[in-house]
């Protein structure tokens, strides 16, 4: 149908896209999506609905702020080039991506990077998502982002723990996300999500073209890393609640 909303079901968020570019082609979309919010509340009082905005639209900013929605906060979506991931890497730097990840820890265990089996179950990394964010991520999110055939989660593992960890999942082709990145607090600061993110780009330039992400506008640190690693910006939206 022509204006059928697109949604899914993420923890207690009902996440949204309306089709369409002006208010006549909103409304009946998101009365659509009032019906489902007012379904779910029944069974979860705590559910709310949640969209994005452009920035420069201020037309549908506008139609959002008239139904009720309030700005929850901004996201900035970031993309970096694989292409030229491995340009400008010293013999060392490359030599280092297949190795242990280096820390500032003064620790003698070493910090292994490898990919998470998932067919062993999920309950470890979401212990150490939950740890990481301070609050799980919904699960029925992560299992979604794994249906894809090309989903992998990477970990660091010190002592046999996770203690950082990156998602990565095609988008289109060639085009991958790189998403759900944590480190546990006991270990941050200490270079672990950055060797990560780089191992996980060498991983994604001999299969992709792009690497994209997500990132709150008020995380400041993980900006400046996203940055320092090469990824620029390429749209800026508010996230939208009711």
């Amino acid at each position: 149908m022509k204006n059928e909303p697109q949604m899914s079901l993420f923890g207690d968020a009902i996440l949204f896209t309306l089709k369409g570019k002006t208010p006549p082609d909103f409304e009946s979309g998101l009365e659509k999506c009032f019906d489902r919010y007012s379904q779910e509340k029944k069974n979860n009082p705590r559910c709310f609905l949640r969209t994005f905005a452009d920035t420069r639209h201020v037309t549908a900013l506008d139609f959002f702020l008239r139904n009720g929605f309030f700005i929850s906060n901004t996201m900035l979506f970031m993309e970096r080039d694989l292409g030229d991931f491995m340009t400008g890497l010293s013999n060392t730097d490359k030599d280092r991506l297949k190795g242990p990840i280096l820390t500032d820890l003064d620790i003698e265990e070493e910090v292994m990077f490898e990919e998470y089996r998932v067919n062993t179950g999920l309950s470890e990394y979401l212990s150490a998502n939950a740890e990481g964010f301070g609050g799980q991520d919904p699960e029925n999110m992560i299992r979604d982002e794994l249906n894809n055939p090309k989903s992998k989660i990477f970990v660091a593992r010190l002592g046999g723990k996770i203690v950082s960890s990156v998602t990565v999942w095609e988008i289109e082709k060639g085009v991958f996300a790189t998403e759900n990145v944590f480190t546990i607090p006991k270990y941050r600061n200490r270079h672990i999500a950055r060797e990560v993110i780089k191992k996980t780009l060498h991983y994604l330039s001999d299969i992709g073209k792009t690497a994209r992400l997500s990132v709150f506008g008020d995380d400041f640190e993980a900006i400046g890393l996203y940055y320092s690693l090469g990824f620029e910006l390429k749209e800026e939206k508010y996230e939208l609640r009711f």
